[in-house]
């Protein structure tokens, strides 16, 4: 059991100015295809709030289970992360294939970043490694097809976190596997997709931080492979603590997932807490990758120390 963390190496890290009425966004989708009434739907959402979103021509391609073939996704994905006339890029959607856009592009990045980027699920990949090429805090949230179906809770959250600018903000879980408290910057994501980047420049940091995790359809014997995976690959014990929020699925009990859960965290030396609001619910309460955050299973909450936006 692990009550304090290992020494915190504190980089810089920077803050995009937070949303306010007026605020320019604009939407790309790098992985799957975009549904039109989801869209519209998240499309609402962010004009009853006053920002001035900007919807890309191609935005409703579709090439198998991708939004447009590569060329197409990679090219507006770079085009609106250096664009400095926008002051969000918050993506419409994630599914599959995000990792491609990734393959040739990395010469093609810019040296810094300084917008809000907002989404989660397939976009885990591009949240962590531009939390870490450019010392930006990302904000791993609701995509904009899935911002109609948040909770009242869940929009309050995000409306505090990035138009508010609110530090303190806490999660509550439900359980400790580990007991504990840590403090370290955040990472994390979609469980799956970190797996997907062991061995690859893409790999998730996790080494201080506070490494968080959700995913959505797995089977018991999959979360067990995957969270074998991360232990066999040093990720797990390198982390400060640990912090799980859903593992939703339609066909398998979801007490039996907590256990494969359980039984693959309890040995740890390192605080693990189960049961966050974080991933494919309507309850998804955003976080920002990059941001300091205390882990304390006392009080069962992973605490937010520091705003997300200047």
């Amino acid at each position: 059991m692990r009550n304090e963390s290992p020494g915190v190496k504190l980089l810089l890290m920077h803050r995009a100015p937070r949303l306010k009425p007026g605020s320019k966004v604009v939407t790309t989708a790098p992985a799957g295809p975009v549904d039109p009434a989801s869209l519209r739907a998240g499309i609402q959402v962010l004009e009853s709030l006053g920002l001035d979103l900007e919807i890309p021509d191609g935005i409703m391609s579709k090439q198998g289970y991708l939004a447009g073939n590569d060329q197409r996704r990679r090219s507006e994905l770079l085009q609106y992360l250096s664009d400095t006339s926008y002051d969000c890029l918050w993506f419409a959607r994630g599914g599959y294939g995000t990792m491609r856009t990734l393959e040739t592009m990395e010469q093609l990045l810019p040296k810094t970043v300084t917008k809000l980027i907002v989404g989660f699920s397939d976009l885990t990949v591009l949240l962590n490694h531009f939390s870490r090429l450019f010392n930006l805090i990302t904000i791993h949230g609701p995509t904009l097809s899935s911002l109609a179906g948040l909770s009242k809770k869940s929009m309050r959250h995000l409306r505090r976190l990035l138009f508010r600018g609110d530090g303190g903000l806490q999660l509550t879980g439900e359980s400790a596997v580990v007991e504990g408290k840590a403090t370290g910057r955040l990472c994390g994501g979609n469980l799956s997709l970190i797996c997907s980047t062991l061995g690859t420049p893409l790999e998730v940091c996790a080494r201080g931080r506070i490494l968080f995790f959700e995913d959505i359809g797995e089977k018991p014997y999959r979360l067990d492979r995957m969270l074998t995976q991360l232990r066999l690959a040093g990720i797990l014990g390198q982390a400060a603590g640990i912090a799980v929020g859903h593992l939703s699925s339609e066909v398998e009990p979801e007490d039996e997932l907590v256990r494969v859960t359980r039984e693959r965290l309890s040995d740890l030396d390192v605080p693990v807490l189960t049961g966050l609001e974080i991933g494919h619910r309507k309850d998804n309460l955003a976080v920002p990758i990059g941001a300091l955050a205390t882990l304390d299973t006392s009080s069962l909450t992973l605490t937010i120390d520091e705003p997300a936006v200047f």
